[in-house]
């Protein structure tokens, strides 16, 4: 249940009442202010400083501009909606207001940060806000306004104040145009609210918003590690130590330090203090007057008040930043620093009480006779609580390993560990923990220490000899180690899920009831970025530094100076084969979004002669999923099949590209082996691989399955037209021809192809914010567009026919993330390419026939070839009917005729037996008749196998004609 608070006239008594009544309160009540956020909590009862921090808030980003001179927060609020506007942000979808005295608030709705606003509010909401706000700062943006508990009381509109003034709305256009007078002529009377368009996510306010609440999250976690009760200012009880009262008169300062880090550490001493704005700022005075200004933006006395007071407000309540003393003596010299009254006395817990020592007690035992006996008996202490490492058998600290003996702690190890987080499959399997890792003190990063390490001191040594550092505790005491890192990771905070594939995927957790519980993340050994509050880390089991690694979220945004290269990229070949290639690349964005829900996804052919550019062309457009790193691509050839496995395995989204695909150059096992890769992975099949394990006392099989889901292209000069392959596949033919007239395109795209990241990543932003629905419906729209378009033959292309729609849908993609930088720039493009599929919607299919066909037509093809040995006779082999419409053929000769053809001229038999050719002939459509003993010139034994055919079916398959 949400809640919001009013107040009917300015300073009385906070009234609570339910967040679904907030508009109907407000129109009834009038009240002066209302709570801007919605809380889910009353606050009727205490509340501990862990409850509060669980206390969850939903509603707008707002922001308050407010200043002694209205005309300098008008000239800021004005800035600030410039530089939302530079980002790209609409903003015709935010509210502007006007307060009606000497300020101006904005708010932007939740919608435009997130794809999904969770209904029941986020937890530290104003903390993440102000976050955003320091992000976006201009002068006289108020942060103090982002309070927690209550929230922030927002004045109402329309509501008269005690200047006679009110609150009211503005357009954009008003609120660029704002003067002084028109500020007072438009506040002087009520009007009606104005319409905004409705909200949609905006990816660069999305990523601001993203990258603060992963701070602020990060921030809390450690604040609930802390113990503020036993801080180490406490015994100062509110007043400035020595130590502070030296640096606010400028006294033992570092002549380096600069004025940001000392307004950073007062601000911080501060608010620990309980010490106000106001004061702080009173006390400052002497500093603020005299220190060297140690950069423009610090130059004078009213540049540093200006910085001091934000920097109060910004961390005054932000669980980011917490007071540390080894902090403020680094402002200080040398001098100073051994007598600084806040380095002692620092908080240290008090141990757990040791375990009692064992005592004797009376206790009565019955006997077999029934006599009872009295006997002391000696009752061992329970042992002490292992909560607290210091009271257990291990001890783990940043400065190492320890274990319990006689004489006090022993080291047994110098690797350090602290702030662990547990990483977890999705089905809640332990896989190792991610720690914060130290040799004797010395910080080595965070490492990650999978559970196999854990099980022996010898696994153990094994991960610690990386910093060459050995380990001297028995099996036992090192399991402990695995005992202390989970009861330090029972918090939500601290658990993390495992991702394997890299790019744009679809995590569906254990349990999930809706598809709104669905994430859709980026991953990347780099990082995952994900825009549920389910927290993710790569690890490949494959490949430990990831098959791809692409950089594509270090990628800059796109912005309208992107215009150019845009344009050359909407032009790199013709139209039809643009459209195709854009396509099927920015398709594979959704690549498991479009597998959940449709269970298929098409490859990429690319075929032509030599010097067509294809290879080019698609690392080119597969820079689309990559910025500054080089795109991955396989050589067909010249490798195990191994590497070909992790890459298919590896990806979610970003593109395979296998080059160099010649079936003719390739050994049979190599090509059978891709073929069988290439049609498994329409359907998303795994791959599994059996293997012996090394144990020589004992060989156990083992049977790895390898996922074969990521999107699939691939680059030869001749086109692989197996059926099955044909199916399954965006066939794009390149030529020397569909060059001229656009090397000019192609050569400023490959000039600048790290900034085609850039589209990239805004595409990639976008589809981790896409409504799954809405995809869906988007799909059968575009599914039907092509049904359409085909016809009748709508129903025997149906898989080819999906193919295009997923074009199509990479496409609108496109289509939409140009859009939110560049309007309508290239609508028109846009269009052509998108007509350019639906327009030849059968031409943009390949001529695919079925493998009975494709054997007919070389039969009839062999009625014509000069060597008798090897040439279908008419009247022996085959015969045309006389009525023209059908004709006889002698299944056995026919086919032991085209072994023996296909062998001479080196090409494929594709079917492996007489039985299988004459079954799939018995089950062929253009078979009508399966027994033709009528037929005397064929029929010259019991046994003869003799069908007829349909010529016209033959002729509607593409198959070529007998010689009559």
């Amino acid at each position: 249940m949400l809640y919001f608070f009013y107040q009917e006239k300015e300073k009385s008594q906070w009234l609570p009442a339910l967040a679904s009544e907030r508009a109907n309160v407000i129109r009834t009540k009038k009240p002066a202010l209302v709570s801007v956020l919605d809380v889910d909590n009353d606050f009727s009862e205490e509340m501990t400083r862990e409850e509060h921090m669980n206390v969850r808030y939903s509603g707008p980003f707002y922001v308050d501009f407010d200043a002694a001179d209205l005309s300098e927060a008008t000239q800021q609020f004005q800035l600030f909606l410039t530089n939302l506007k530079a980002k790209g942000v609409n903003l015709d979808m935010l509210r502007l207001y006007a307060t009606g005295k000497k300020g101006y608030h904005i708010e932007i709705p939740a919608q435009m940060l997130m794809a999904k606003v969770p209904p029941n509010g986020i937890s530290n909401l104003p903390n993440i806000y102000r976050e955003m706000a320091h992000v976006l700062y201009v002068d006289t943006l108020d942060l103090r306004v982002y309070s927690a508990k209550r929230g922030r009381m927002w004045r109402c509109q329309n509501v008269k104040r005690d200047n006679d003034k009110y609150k009211v709305q503005l357009t954009v256009d008003e609120a660029f145009a704002m003067t002084g007078d028109s500020y007072s002529t438009v506040c002087s009377s009520p009007r009606n609210a104005l319409p905004t368009e409705p909200a949609s996510l905006d990816p660069e306010l999305a990523l601001i918003f993203a990258q603060a609440r992963d701070k602020i999250d990060k921030g809390i976690i450690k604040a609930k590690k802390t113990k503020p009760q036993n801080h180490s200012l406490d015994k100062f009880k509110g007043d400035w130590p020595e130590t502070l009262q030296l640096i606010l008169q400028g006294v033992g300062l570092k002549p380096d330090v600069g004025w940001n880090y000392i307004s950073m550490q007062l601000a911080i001493v501060a608010s620990v203090l309980g010490k106000s704005e106001e004061q702080l700022l009173e006390d400052s005075a002497r500093l603020i007057e005299t220190h060297d200004g140690d950069s423009d933006r610090y130059g004078s006395p009213r540049k540093r008040r200006d910085d001091l007071k934000q920097m109060y407000r910004y961390v005054n309540g932000n669980p980011c930043y917490e007071y540390s003393p080894g902090g403020v003596i680094s402002l200080l010299i040398p001098e100073i620093r051994a007598n600084a009254d806040i380095s002692f006395g620092d908080y240290v817990p008090d141990p757990k009480p040791e375990a009692s020592p064992p005592k004797q007690v009376v206790v009565e035992e019955k006997q077999e006779d029934g006599t009872v006996v009295t006997k002391v008996v000696t009752v061992d202490a329970a042992p002490p609580d292992e909560e607290d490492d210091d009271t257990g058998p291990v001890r783990i600290a940043r400065s190492g390993i320890f274990v319990r003996s006689e004489t006090g702690w022993v080291t047994v190890s110098e690797i350090g560990m602290s702030d662990p987080l547990v990483l977890k499959k999705q089905d809640n399997t332990i896989i190792g923990y991610d720690v914060e890792t130290f040799l004797a003190g010395v910080p080595l990063g965070r490492q990650v220490i999978t559970m196999d390490k854990l099980t022996s001191k010898a696994s153990f040594q094994n991960w610690t000899m990386t910093w060459s550092a050995s380990m001297s505790a028995s099996d036992n005491q090192t399991a402990k180690v695995a005992d202390i890192l989970r009861r330090r990771t029972k918090s939500p905070e601290s658990q993390i899920y495992v991702v394997d594939r890299e790019g744009v995927d679809l995590i569906v957790p254990p349990g999930v009831r809706t598809e709104g519980e669905f994430d859709i993340i980026w991953s990347s050994p780099d990082g995952v970025k994900s825009m549920g509050e389910r927290k993710y880390r790569f690890r490949s089991h494959l490949d430990k530094s990831g098959s791809f690694r692409s950089d594509l979220l270090n990628a800059p945004a796109l912005t309208v100076e992107d215009e150019q290269l845009v344009h050359h990229l909407l032009h790199l070949n013709t139209t039809n084969n643009t459209a195709k290639l854009l396509g099927w690349f920015c398709a594979s964005f959704m690549t498991q979004i479009i597998r959940r829900y449709f269970k298929q996804f098409p490859s990429l052919q690319v075929f032509g002669q030599a010097g067509a550019g294809k290879s080019k062309t698609t690392g080119l457009l597969n820079h689309l999923h990559y910025y500054m790193k080089d795109p991955k691509s396989l050589m067909a050839q010249g490798q195990t099949q191994y590497p070909m496995i992790v890459a298919v395995a590896s990806s979610a989204s970003l593109p395979i590209i296998f080059e160099e695909v010649k079936a003719r150059e390739m050994k049979k096992d190599l090509r059978d082996f891709l073929l069988n890769l290439f049609r498994n992975n329409y359907d998303g099949h795994s791959m599994a691989r059996g293997a012996l394990t090394k144990d020589q006392s004992s060989k156990d099989v083992t049977v790895n399955e390898f996922g074969n889901a990521g999107p699939v292209a691939f680059v030869g000069e001749a086109v692989e037209n197996q059926s099955a392959i044909l199916e399954r596949c965006i066939v794009v033919s390149l030529s020397k021809g569909d060059r001229y007239g656009r090397s000019e395109h192609f050569h400023y795209c490959a000039n600048r192809r790290t900034e085609v990241g850039k589209l990239g990543k805004a595409m990639m932003l976008n589809t981790l914010c896409m409504d799954l629905q809405q995809v869906r419906e988007q799909m059968h729209t575009m599914i039907k567009a092509v049904a359409i378009s085909l016809g009748d033959k709508a129903e025997e292309m149906e898989r080819p026919a999906f193919n295009l729609a997923v074009v199509l849908l990479g496409l609108q993609l496109l289509r939409s993330t140009l859009k939110q930088t560049f309007g309508d720039k290239f609508e028109e493009r846009m269009q052509d390419m998108h007509d350019s599929i639906l327009d030849c919607a059968e031409s943009n299919i390949p001529k695919n026939m079925a493998e009975t066909s494709r054997v007919l037509d070389t039969m009839a093809q062999m009625s014509r070839y000069s060597d008798v040995r090897m040439q279908l006779i008419h009247g022996e082999d085959y015969t045309i009917n006389a009525d023209g419409k059908t004709m006889d053929l002698k299944l056995r000769n026919a086919f032991h005729k085209y072994i023996k053809y296909q062998k001479d001229v080196g090409m494929e038999v594709l079917f492996d037996s007489e039985a299988a050719f004459i079954t799939a002939m018995g089950s062929y459509a253009g078979t009508t008749k399966r027994s033709c003993p009528e037929n005397t010139k064929l029929f010259d034994s019991s046994r003869a196998v003799i069908y007829r055919l349909n010529l016209d079916y033959l002729d509607k398959e593409g198959v070529d004609e007998f010689k009559g």
